[in-house]
Parts: C-alpha cells; structure tokens; sequence
C-alpha cells in the first residue's frame, strides 16, 4: 500500500473525493484543513516577505 498526500484548494474537495471513490479497492482518506503560501513569485521573479504582506490561503490536505 503506498500513502499519497495533496493539497487542495477547498472547492474542489468534492470533486477530488467523487473521483477517489470511484476507484476499485479505495482504502480511505483523511481531510484536514490547512493554511499556506506558495513562493509568490510574480513579476519580476522574486518575493520579500514582510510581515505585513504574508497571507495564507485556505487548502484542504487530503491524504
């Protein structure tokens, strides 16, 4: 058995978990609600992080 791990954003839980069970022999899954940020990189190709611009944006971790 081999464990996979995702992150995702929450709408579309739903639509990852109908495609879950339509597969033969599906163990199960855990959801757990998790905040992040990515790398940020936008124009120009570097981010600063300061501690008045790093949000973190709602995901859902199936594993």
């Amino acid at each position: 058995m081999k464990e996979i791990k995702a992150i995702s954003q929450p709408h579309m839980l739903d639509k990852v978990l109908m495609a879950l069970h339509s597969l033969p022999h599906f163990p199960g899954v855990t959801v757990s609600d998790c905040h992040g940020h990515g790398r940020g990189r936008g124009p120009g190709g570097h981010y600063q992080p300061a501690p008045r611009n790093v949000f973190f944006a709602k995901r859902v971790k199936l594993e």
